[in-house]
């Protein structure tokens, strides 16, 4: 089964995942909706959870939000992973790469992270300019629903917000691309995280945050 959880925050919010690790099986895929912070401080307690973490013998997938350390995790190895790319953190932990559609367990998941940091976190200088997706990326993700005809079961996001404003939007900023996604694309159901709250917003919108929910809910 495919369970879904956002926003750990360097184990700041750790319930979901404890929750996962006490009862996975080897038939589970555990996928983070960005915000996961590792190595993302120079302290102790964010270097105690990044082990932790790491060491986890579960199946674990993310995409990336605005809080993660973008320099290290664009180091790790790219490899092929179930129709995407990703990058290899560990045997068993993956981060998966913005704007590709994966294939996992007969779900087709489109996946676009990254988010814009407000200004109280460039004030602490904990944020790096990858933050929110390039125009590549952006142009990655509409070849590849073009390719699988503008359909997918599922899209995963870190931030989830449309409003008409987005009318005036280019086509590769990430608002750009929430709203094409949002108009020109079918899917089943659309995940995502960053608000730190456990809501159904409505038949095709789902906030995840420190529950763990499963994706073939819906």
């Amino acid at each position: 089964m495919i369970w879904l959880i956002s926003d750990i925050h360097g184990g700041q919010y750790i319930q979901g995942l404890d929750e996962y690790a006490s009862k996975c099986t080897g038939n589970d895929l555990l996928i983070i909706l960005g915000d996961l912070e590792l190595n993302f401080r120079e302290t102790a307690e964010n270097k105690r959870f990044t082990d932790y973490f790491t060491s986890l013998d579960c199946n674990i997938a993310f995409i990336d939000g605005n809080h993660e350390n973008f320099d290290w995790l664009y180091s790790l190895p790219i490899e092929d992973w179930n129709g995407g790319k990703i990058h290899r953190v560990s045997k068993n932990i993956v981060h998966m790469m913005r704007g590709y559609i994966f294939n996992v367990e007969g779900y087709t998941l489109l996946t676009m992270g990254g988010c814009k940091s407000s200004q109280k976190w460039r004030d602490w200088g904990l944020c790096w300019e990858q933050e929110l997706p390039t125009e590549e990326e952006i142009k990655r993700a509409y070849a590849n629903l073009e390719g699988d005809s503008n359909r997918v079961d599922y899209i995963l996001t870190h931030k989830y917000h449309y409003d008409s404003s987005y009318a005036d939007a280019s086509a590769f900023t990430l608002e750009g691309f929430t709203r094409y996604a949002e108009t020109s694309v079918s899917y089943k159901h659309w995940y995502s995280g960053h608000w730190h709250r456990n809501e159904r917003l409505d038949e095709k919108h789902t906030v995840v945050f420190d529950k763990t929910i499963c994706i073939a809910k819906f």
